[in-house]
């Protein structure tokens, strides 16, 4: 019993030595255990994309997408990697890492757990702040360096998104261990906020130009038509709507993602009228539950072959350029407010804010104010005819 109990302690002994050594020397360690076995470089495909990754310790380490990064600058990134010590990320602590490969991981990251339409705008914004700073190393950012990147734009809308963007990347790399928990270079970024326009009547769609529409477009663009003139919606809505999401019981469409979903926390309610209500029923029958209600004859609409689609039917029906299907969702919005509808209801049914529709649309409602004007005119029409009067 004493010399099983000796050979127990000694083999603790050794496991404390050894685990003493790799604390102390760990970068050089693993990159021998590292280099003990081929340092393979292989493809990965992920909803239809292809990205560069090897295997560590039983975990992915993902090196860019194939069509953006080449094979031997991937194959650069696993021996930097590896030289900058790959234990030490695998351990929980932050390593340098350039801007480059803070965006690569960021936007694979981005590809697989948001929508195609924010990864692509994400990646766009990313692309032009790496032409000033991709080379440099990630925990060097400074303040300065994202306010002189957008300083070159002029739209402040475009500069609010590039700025909550490169914040978007900084702030993920944080919460993988790529920088330190306590590095926020653009805590203090004031942007000025982007001031919402009113809305003028001469940028709505008149009835003709809707008549012209209607009349040139094909039986499925001109059912998604009317029905964006019925309800107000956003195209991104429209073209997601499914047979489960409508219940005809109650003329509604209820979908769980949309536009607001992750800040809301609610589901989305499209209010339909009668018209509204009927497309789709119609459009519904004989598809599967999970199947687009909005489709072209032969795939379902996207946002791409929409926006195309949309440019040759405004070409062929001779109306503005300017009439877009947004503009079809603020013809309804005008038309709800001008009839009289409660504000904080319009936006309930818009599936926005009290406070934008007050902004954007409000001046719409003149009705009160109208008859503030009549009763100013009738007062002075009533003098005038004392005056006239005489003694």
């Amino acid at each position: 019993m004493n010399e099983k109990l000796s050979v127990s302690c000694r083999l603790k002994e050794v496991l404390i030595e050894w685990d003493c050594r790799l604390t102390a020397d760990n970068q050089t360690l693993t990159r021998k255990i590292i280099m003990a076995r081929p340092s393979t470089l292989k493809t990965k495909t992920v909803k239809g994309k292809s990205y560069w990754i090897t295997w560590f310790r039983g975990s992915l380490k993902y090196f860019g997408r194939v069509d953006e990064v080449s094979e031997d600058e991937a194959r650069r990134q696993l021996e930097q990697w590896i030289d900058l010590g790959g234990a030490v990320e695998a351990a929980g602590k932050s390593k340098p890492i350039r801007v480059s490969e803070l965006y690569s991981k960021f936007t694979v990251w981005l590809d697989m757990n948001r929508s195609k339409r924010t990864a692509v705008e994400r990646r766009h914004h990313l692309q032009r702040f790496l032409r000033e700073h991709g080379d440099c190393w990630a925990h060097t950012l400074r303040l300065k360096d994202l306010e002189s990147f957008l300083d070159g734009i002029k739209n402040p809308l475009y500069k609010r998104h590039h700025a909550v963007t490169v914040k978007a990347m900084v702030r993920w790399g944080r919460n993988h261990n790529h920088l330190t928990r306590d590095f926020d270079p653009y805590a203090g970024l004031s942007l000025t906020p982007a001031s919402l326009k009113h809305l003028v009547e001469s940028a709505l769609p008149t009835d003709e130009e809707v008549n012209a529409l209607l009349k040139h477009a094909g039986a499925d663009l001109a059912d998604l038509i009317r029905f964006y003139i019925n309800t107000g919606c956003r195209t991104g809505e429209a073209i997601r709507i499914t047979p489960k999401d409508f219940n005809p019981r109650s003329k509604t469409i209820i979908l769980q993602e949309h536009k607001t979903a992750r800040k809301t926390g609610r589901p989305r309610v499209i209010v339909l009228n009668d018209e509204a209500s009927e497309i789709v029923s119609r459009r519904a029958k004989g598809k599967s539950p999970d199947a687009p209600i909005f489709t072209t004859p032969h795939r379902p609409w996207k946002m791409n072959n929409l926006s195309a689609a949309w440019i040759a039917l405004r070409k062929k029906a001779g109306v503005r350029e300017t009439v877009t299907p947004y503009g079809l969702r603020h013809l309804w919005a005008s038309d709800a407010i001008e009839s009289g509808g409660d504000l904080a209801m319009v936006a309930k049914m818009m599936g926005s804010s009290t406070a934008v529709v007050e902004k954007y649309y409000a001046h719409f409602r003149t009705d009160s104010l109208q008859d503030v004007n009549r009763r100013v005119t009738e007062l002075r029409r009533g003098r005038a005819s004392e005056s006239n009067a005489g003694p």
